[in-house]
């Protein structure tokens, strides 16, 4: 992914009996096919052999190569329900940036800027869904907080679990981040970093970066990352009672820092502040 924070989404292929899934195709890259079809080959198969397109939520840099894979081997394409949101839910409005307080000179980029979408896929990975595959039966497990339809699946008899975003190796993942949410994300997703202590001992294959030799421990780094950023605005709003949700961003302690973020980032950090806000208060 040139340009990007990241440099690359991890795609997984996995053999079935006769047949084979493709986990998390990614952007439309260049070459980005030809790397599938490498990794097909190294189990014996190819494109014609793909059955089922597995997403682990609707980010475009997971799911975007979806498509095009339908297109060429007739698979069909599978996500959580609750990730197949459309319209604009969640965008960004001149009252909702008014009401946190973002300064007018900030607003060129954010007007208008919606959280991800994605269109409906053929089937819905729920849990209870499970496939059989060549190194043991593939669950369906649903972890909501990076999307409200974040999924993880987890493969019992290899004692395995590919993860997507929910729990990556080098980076904290940001919560809310599309899909339709009943509550709260970053309490979800606190719950869904906690619902990972049932794969103790399991490796953990993310959407970006290295393997996880401990996907349990390293989702409990994650949980108390956020569990410190809470009290961090405690704090803040504690020592600034009538502080907006920029004002607390602003004091918050980011990641090459909060006048670096932009557009969909600084987006990001505005809501996750918000939420942050009202878990701290939960706190008081």
């Amino acid at each position: 992914m040139p340009g990007h924070l990241l440099a690359a989404t991890n795609c997984y292929v996995i053999a079935t009996d006769g047949g084979a899934l493709v986990i998390d195709p990614g952007y439309k890259t260049p070459g980005g096919l030809e790397r599938i079809e490498l990794g097909l080959s190294a189990i014996q198969r190819g494109f014609g052999d793909v059955q089922i397109v597995m997403l682990t939520h609707s980010h475009r840099d997971h799911s975007e190569s979806a498509e095009t894979l339908r297109e060429r081997t007739g698979a069909v394409v599978a996500m959580h329900p609750h990730d197949w949101v459309t319209g604009s839910s969640g965008e960004m409005s001149a009252a909702l940036l008014r009401s946190w307080g973002v300064p007018d000179d900030r607003w060129a980029g954010l007007i208008g800027r919606k959280l991800p979408h994605a269109t409906p896929s053929d089937f819905e990975l729920v849990p209870g869904v499970e496939l059989p595959t060549s190194i043991g039966l593939l669950r369906v497990v649903h972890a909501p907080g990076h999307t409200a339809g974040s999924v993880c699946f987890a493969i019992d008899d290899a004692n395995l679990i590919f993860t997507g975003d929910h729990v990556l190796p080098d980076l904290n993942p940001g919560a809310g981040l599309g899909g339709s949410f009943t509550e709260n994300p970053l309490r979800q997703y606190l719950r869904s970093l906690k619902a990972m202590e049932q794969f103790e001992g399991y490796e953990g294959y993310p959407g970006h970066g290295a393997s996880l030799p401990s996907v349990n421990g390293r989702a409990r780094d994650i949980a108390d990352h956020h569990r410190r950023r809470t009290r961090e605005v405690l704090g803040i709003v504690r020592s600034q009672p009538t502080a907006t949700v920029w004002e607390i961003a602003e004091r918050v302690r980011w990641g090459g820092g909060f006048h670096s973020l932009e557009g969909g980032r600084l987006v990001s950090a505005l809501r996750q502040t918000l939420w942050h806000r009202e878990l701290a208060e939960e706190l008081e």
